[in-house]
């Protein structure tokens, strides 16, 4: 396939995505001015005329159908402002970009032009050597607009259910907007996870958190104290994916307790086996906790301090399916710890 051919194809496809069916009479794109008609001269002693826009180059059949396509929306014109400048025109980008930026477009709206293009679009602007002005002004607002949306609880929820939808596009968008959010993303997917009802969603939301588990693994150990046991199950399997060592010592108990329920126990053993390859006996579990207690009443926690000496300590809240953080000294992050295991060692049949 030759190059123009390949390029006319490339543009055909963004003007479409962008611009939908075209109808009715489109104006003639190798008119005077390609960016929306003639401009009234400014009044006498007012602001000089802009420059004359760069002539639309005729032999180059993408940059045609994409002048013919008449993108009008900031979408559609943004869309063609990234393609004219992938295909060397920054002249012609700019005036697409600078009519965009001119909508004036509010947070809202900032918020739904980056969900309908996506960062992919934006990060270029901001990045590129000849990206227009209007361009960087315009990318800047619509990303700090997305990334304060990101941590809306109701946005969030919107977004935590579009992880089990049909259309694998949008599990992906979906992902990579709870990515964006952060830690703030992991306490809807975890009131998702510990709702019975949503039980058809739980493939789909552990996978959320193996691939958020920068942010996922921390939040996910304190939410072993839950006393949802839906939750709790989910949380055991969660970790077993994240081969998350820490849990260890918290999962040895479900496993050897009467208490545990045939799920949780089910549930441990499973994780057991992905993090250290076998489940130990009653006695072999005692063992583990018992070295784990010594070790933190010693003050050794598996934690990472900050300047200041403190560590990030994830609880859970009794009363929601949602983990807080604490942050004390290490030596007191050592006893929380140490507290969880001793309180295993003293309940019956451990």
């Amino acid at each position: 396939m030759n190059r123009n051919l390949r390029t006319t194809l490339l543009a055909l496809s963004l003007c479409a995505l962008a611009a939908g069916p075209l109808g009715g009479q489109q104006p003639d794109p190798f008119g005077a001015d390609p960016f929306g008609g003639g401009r009234p001269a400014p009044p006498a002693g007012g602001a000089p005329a802009p420059a004359a826009p760069a002539a639309i180059p005729r032999d180059n059949p993408a940059v045609v159908a994409l002048y013919e396509s008449n993108p009008q929306t900031p979408a559609e014109l943004l869309n063609a402002g990234r393609l004219l400048l992938d295909l060397g025109y920054p002249e012609l980008a700019r005036g697409m970009v600078v009519r965009a930026n001119g909508a004036d477009l509010q947070p809202a709206q900032l918020v739904a032009l980056h969900d309908r293009l996506r960062s992919a679009l934006f990060i270029p602007l901001l990045h590129a050597a000849d990206s227009p002005p209007a361009g960087l002004v315009l990318a800047r607002a619509t990303l700090a607009a997305a990334e304060q949306a990101a941590k809306d609880p109701e946005r969030l929820e919107a977004i935590v259910r579009e992880l089990s939808h049909e259309n694998p596009t949008k599990r992906q968008f979906a992902i990579s907007d709870l990515r964006n959010a952060g830690k703030e993303a992991i306490a809807p997917i975890l009131a998702a996870l510990g709702d019975p009802a949503r039980a058809a969603e739980a493939p789909y939301l552990r996978s959320a958190l193996v691939r958020m588990a920068d942010v996922s693994a921390d939040p996910l150990l304190g939410a072993m104290g839950t006393p949802n046991e839906t939750l709790r199950v989910q949380v055991i399997g969660a970790l077993g994916d994240l081969y998350e060592s820490r849990a260890v010592p918290l999962l040895v108990y479900p496993c050897v307790s009467e208490e545990a329920s045939p799920a949780e126990r089910t549930a441990a053993e499973l994780a057991l086996r992905q993090i250290v390859g076998r489940v130990p006996d009653r006695a072999a579990a005692r063992r583990l906790l018992m070295t784990h207690l010594k070790d933190y009443l010693a003050g050794r926690y598996a934690g990472t301090p900050d300047n200041e000496g403190l560590v990030e300590v994830w609880l859970c809240d009794p009363q929601t399916p949602r983990s807080r953080t604490v942050l004390p000294p290490v030596r007191d992050a050592s006893l929380l710890a140490a507290g969880r295991i001793a309180d295993n060692l003293t309940r019956p049949n451990t």
